[in-house]
């Protein structure tokens, strides 16, 4: 089977599905970000989609957030004093484990990588040691 026709299989038994189990089934096949982009390109959401504001808190910082189908975010930041110079690296925050996760020094591909993975999670991730 070529690639196409895997492509085009692929589409039409997770046609149904929401964007976290299309993106995390395709993970589970062992392909990568790059399949994911290529198979589904119309789903994705990218650092292109993030709209960046002045940050409240850090003068000279820049903010953006974005919250995903699946109930998840990330919320970039750059600037003085940040993970980041917010205009060629940025800092990523997300939700892990009932708190939020920290990666610094990210250029705008690695954001949309990250922004990819974190689209694949399962909702019920995010209610996950919240109590405990």
């Amino acid at each position: 089977m070529g690639v196409k026709m895997y492509i085009e299989k692929l589409r039409d038994y997770l046609k149904d599905k929401p964007i976290n189990e299309k993106f995390s089934f395709i993970f589970d096949l062992g392909h990568d970000v790059n399949f994911i982009k290529e198979v589904f390109p119309d789903y994705i959401r990218t650092f292109e989609d993030l709209k960046f504001n002045p940050h409240r808190v850090v003068p000279g910082g820049v903010q953006a957030y974005l919250e995903f189908d699946n109930g998840h975010f990330a919320s970039v930041v750059g600037g003085p004093k940040l993970y980041g110079d917010g205009v060629t690296s940025f800092e990523l925050g997300f939700p892990i484990d009932g708190s939020i996760d920290v990666m610094g020094w990210l250029n705008p591909d690695e954001i949309t990588e990250e922004m990819i993975k974190i689209q694949a999670k399962s909702p019920e991730l995010l209610n996950q040691n919240k109590d405990e």
